[in-house]
């Protein structure tokens, strides 16, 4: 099992919803051929599953013990690498803006060209 392609896996998940198994190859930087065998062991741990898809590929979503499974890989990999403060750090000093930049997004989207 490798786990940093596991890890890469799941929170590509996480972060698009839903994909399939070329995509997520092309996301992680892997080989589809090894990502479809991460992916049919994380189904087989009930960490993803397959969704229905409205173009007639099935694509793959994280299930809740996928979520968790996922978390714990990127808690282990900043306790492994010693990055654990510096990334609340940064986190902390991104929260105050976090308000301001879903903001100027939205605005942004709103915008009427005219």
């Amino acid at each position: 099992m490798d786990h940093h392609l596991s890890a890469a896996v799941l929170h590509q998940l996480r972060l698009v919803g839903a994909a399939d198994t070329s995509v997520l190859a092309q996301r992680c930087g892997a080989p589809v051929a090894a990502v479809r065998r991460e992916l049919h062991r994380a189904a087989s741990e009930n960490w993803v599953h397959r969704t229905a898809s409205t173009v007639g590929t099935p694509r793959w979503a994280l299930a809740p013990a996928g979520r968790r499974r996922g978390e714990q890989l990127l808690t282990a990999e900043l306790d492994a690498r010693g990055a654990r403060r510096r990334v609340e750090v940064l986190h902390s000093q991104f929260v105050p803006l976090n308000d301001d930049l879903l903001a100027v997004c939205t605005d942004w989207q709103l915008k009427v060209s005219g």
